[in-house]
């Protein structure tokens, strides 16, 4: 089916639907131009937090694919493959065929997980068959002898040979392991390389598992941003959010990769109080706060861990993620997870305790990560902690510290109250909680303390939380927050005493000896018999000082001793009758 550009445009303004899937788009904006001095490693970390980080938004596989064959790489209403030139025509689906969808760093690198795999700057089109035979090998310069040949004949129907065609640069070729595309893509390629690995740093390893940057540097330089590709770096800034820094700006890929100017030493890390963005050498002198303080010293509020990402996605994808928003490591020791299975027995209690492991830590800044025993093996690979019985979307799911008779309810995703049915609302979006990934604000810095209708809100501004499609687990994994606080670690109070066990004071509830502890004597004097007038109870030993109430009283019948002779008198006297006198 033929979409001619016109068409495409007023679909991608509007919204384009697939099965289940909507896609909208916004308009593209403006990124900064990176600072003056800024280079190396420093220059990769600013574009990433000031072309990536604010405007990046996951498409999704679908999503993305559905663009790349609908608009981002439509031209004169065609759609044009990479490695061989094969064209048809643009439509706006998720698979294109004979076209399949190729990934420049290929999914085996990053375990196949958004947004790596969804990002349309890792992404093209190319011939299914030109896909496969790629598979996931390095790009490397090929000799032309014994090179197998990828492209198409003089038909535009897609062919492989092993002999050298007439016209070797429009082809791709193979050779071992080894995998060159051909010549005016070459370019294009080296700058969706370097985008990768900037903004993905740790997602799939090292560049040079994929090829040397000094040959991408030089494919960089050979092959110049043609017009299609500036083309394409606007359309997929206006439906993915971000740009290509290398695209719109060439000269950034020497800056950024290949910097041999002045080495500037200084603390790089940006959580660091010295951080200086035009250090290029980290030369071990950052400084940190102290435990519960900023930079200058302030006190910070005190916050405790929370939930920061929430996913119940499709089959058994399920995961938690506990974050810690302190500034100290955070041991599990003490933690658990309260929830209860659709309605409670008891409206308002949990039902099932689970520990978290004892001698987990959580890192200032990280997540712990609770995944479904029989997740995708994506997630299972990452996981700290497995568990079976994760919600279904209408299972209360609380963050607890104590024991099962007496705990703080940290935090709280669904209620123990009643079954929801499906599930929860949050942030306005009906039954949220179920076939939804829920991602933590940035500014929330503490847990909601069981009060689970404030924190879902009741629309995008009031919620604590953002609502994302069902398997986007773009997020997982990590965790960004504004600021940071002291984690919330109770303090005895001190009891001050004497805390020696051998002295006469000896206070057993004692934390911290206040220097009152006596040893010169412990014996006290007094009557230690509880029936005399005068019994003194913290004596121990008796000197005869004990008075009885027959030794001041002077009326011999008074036998109770109250001055007034009656019955009661009498009745002592009946009680001993018949006894023996000593």
């Amino acid at each position: 089916m033929f979409s001619s550009p016109t068409s495409n445009r007023l679909c991608r303004r509007l919204f384009c639907a697939f099965g289940a899937s909507f896609i909208f788009v916004s308009g593209a904006l403006a990124q900064p131009d990176a600072p003056d001095g800024l280079n190396s490693q420093a220059l990769r970390d600013w574009l990433k937090e000031e072309w990536y980080n604010p405007y990046f938004s996951d498409l999704g596989y679908n999503g993305a694919r559905t663009q790349m064959f609908g608009y981002t790489d439509e031209l004169d209403g065609a759609i044009h493959c990479i490695y061989t030139g094969f064209e048809q025509d643009s439509e706006f689906t998720t698979y294109l065929n004979p076209i399949n969808t190729e990934h420049i760093v290929p999914q085996s690198y990053f375990g196949g997980i958004s947004p790596m795999k969804s990002d349309l700057f890792n992404i093209r089109p190319s011939h299914g068959s030109a896909n496969s035979s790629r598979g996931n090998s390095p790009y490397s310069e090929i000799a032309n002898e014994n090179a197998q040949w990828y492209g198409i004949n003089a038909g535009g129907t897609y062919t492989t040979q092993n002999n050298i065609p007439a016209n070797p640069e429009n082809w791709s070729k193979r050779s071992g392991e080894q995998w060159e595309p051909r010549e005016d893509v070459k370019g294009d390629i080296a700058r969706k390389v370097f985008y990768f690995y900037t903004m993905y740093p740790s997602q799939a390893g090292s560049i040079e598992a994929l090829g040397m940057p000094e040959m991408f540097f030089q494919w960089h330089t050979d092959d110049p941003v043609s017009t299609f590709e500036s083309t394409r770096n606007n359309r997929i800034q206006e439906v993915q959010g971000n740009a290509n820094p290398y695209i719109t700006h060439p000269e950034y890929v020497e800056t950024a990769w290949f910097w041999s100017g002045e080495t500037i030493a200084g603390c790089t890390d940006p959580i660091a109080c010295n951080y200086e963005p035009e250090a290029n050498f980290d030369d071990g002198s950052c400084t940190f706060p102290e435990q519960g303080l900023d930079c200058d010293g302030n006190s910070l509020s005190s916050c405790s861990l929370f939930f920061s990402e929430y996913a119940e996605g499709s089959s058994n994808n399920k995961y938690l993620e506990i974050y810690n928003p302190g500034v100290v490591e955070v041991s599990l020791d003490g933690y658990a997870l309260a929830h209860t299975v659709n309605a409670p027995s008891i409206p308002g209690e949990f039902e099932t305790w689970v520990e978290l492991p004892t001698t987990a830590t959580i890192a200032p800044g990280a997540v712990f990560k609770i995944v479904h025993t029989q997740a995708t093996i994506e997630l299972l690979n990452n996981a700290d902690f497995s568990y079976s019985s994760l919600s279904n979307g209408d299972d209360g799911f609380g963050l607890v510290f104590g024991s099962p008779t007496d705990f703080d309810l940290l935090d709280i995703i669904g209620n123990w109250d009643a079954d929801p049915g499906s599930g929860w609302a949050v942030a306005g979006v009906d039954n949220a909680t179920s076939n939804h990934t829920l991602i933590r604000k940035p500014d929330v810095l503490d847990g909601n303390d069981g009060d689970w209708s404030a924190s879902a809100g009741t629309d995008s501004e009031n919620s604590e939380w953002i609502v994302m499609d069902s398997d986007d687990w773009s997020n997982f994994g990590e965790h960004s927050a504004i600021g940071t606080c002291s984690t919330d670690v109770e303090e005895e109070e001190e009891v001050l005493g004497c805390s020696y066990a051998s002295a006469c004071n000896f206070n057993p509830l004692s934390t911290l000896d206040d220097g009152t502890c006596e040893f010169s004597s412990c014996e006290i004097p007094g009557c230690t018999y509880d029936s005399a007038l005068n019994f003194n109870p913290l004596a121990t030993f008796d000197d005869a000082s004990c008075l009885f109430s027959d030794n001041i009283n002077s009326c011999a019948t008074d036998i109770n001793g109250d001055n007034i002779i009656s019955v009661g008198d009498l009745l002592l006297l009946l009680t001993d009758f018949g006894g023996e006198c000593p």
